[in-house]
């Protein structure tokens, strides 16, 4: 019984091997844009969005890049999501069909 009880306020301390991510570690998932060639899944994290760029058959091509990367890398992809990239002098109204 005693092994228990250690054992029991143990893991709390230890921990195990068990990471928990920091919140400038978390990213959310803002949109995920299917093309004719690629699939793109753009991401904040706490400082920045990042892309990631897979093929149609799941293949990921580049992850995590920032705007400046993705704009060097892809250049085609870039110049098609840009003019959906708000800033905040921008009047971007982003519109959602009801049936989602």
């Amino acid at each position: 019984m005693r092994q228990i009880l250690l054992a029991m306020l143990l893991v709390p301390i230890l921990g195990w091997g068990v990471t928990i991510p920091s919140p400038a570690q978390e990213k959310s998932v803002l949109s995920r844009l299917e093309m004719r060639d690629y699939n793109v899944i753009i991401e904040a994290s706490a400082d920045e969005i990042l892309y990631t760029i897979s093929t149609k058959d799941g293949k990921i091509l580049d992850a995590q890049l920032n705007q400046a990367e993705l704009q060097a890398k892809h250049p085609q992809i870039y110049e098609n999501i840009q003019p959906a990239i708000a800033s905040p002098d921008s009047m971007l109204m982003m519109l959602h069909d009801k049936q989602f």
